[in-house]
């Protein structure tokens, strides 16, 4: 199904250190791969997102993916001892986030030479 796109963005919040769980199945379990991809996250801990989108990455690039974009801001992180102070990067993302994103996506434009047609899975 998705081989027929492309470009296509894979992407969630971060949890333990890696995107949604569910996310991962259908990367794994897909049966041709677009031909461009690109990852996206929030997390915690933004600097160490590199690392976060590792999974993600071995399993897109196992179906040939190209990727060609990766993004991540700041998310609300409520996990272990954060909770108790009611979480880290509380409001985000924010609307300068959101602009960040959109700055990201123009970008990706100029991959495609063309604006993308946008569908949600």
């Amino acid at each position: 199904m998705l081989g027929k796109y492309d470009l296509v963005g894979f992407g969630s919040g971060i949890y333990f250190a890696r995107h949604d769980v569910a996310l991962l199945k259908l990367v794994k379990e897909m049966a041709s791969g677009p031909k461009q991809v690109f990852l996206f996250s929030t997390a915690g801990n933004p600097l160490l997102f590199r690392l976060y989108h590792l999974p993600l990455r071995n399993r897109l690039r196992r179906h040939a993916c190209k990727i060609v974009g990766e993004f991540n801001c700041p998310g609300w992180d409520t996990f272990g001892p954060f909770a108790w102070i009611g979480g880290l990067h509380k409001q985000r993302p924010n609307k300068q986030d959101i602009e960040s994103a959109r700055l990201f996506a123009r970008g990706l434009q100029q991959v495609l030479g063309k604006q993308p047609q946008v569908v949600e899975v």
